[in-house]
């Protein structure tokens, strides 16, 4: 488990108790990486990741859609060594 894993799944857990809510999207500042958690029922998430410029992600209960390439659009990634 990474830095990040613990305070991500715990806000994630504490999110899924609000009846309303219905996604849940992590947007990696690290390199071109982006996970959707969406409610498919009750209790239940399907998880989607992205990881292409190319890959659009969409948000249906606000009729929303967005590439990869314009969320990351002017950020400068690390080289990695």
């Amino acid at each position: 488990m990474d830095s990040h894993e613990g305070p991500r799944y715990f806000l994630f857990e504490a999110y899924r108790t609000i009846p309303s809510f219905q996604a849940y999207i992590l947007i990696d500042q690290t390199w071109i990486h982006i996970e959707q958690y969406s409610k498919t029922a009750n209790k239940r998430w399907s998880l989607c990741e992205y990881d292409e410029e190319d890959d659009a992600i969409a948000l249906s209960s606000v009729n929303f859609q967005i590439s990869l390439g314009d969320i990351y659009n002017k950020v400068q990634f690390e080289a990695q060594e």
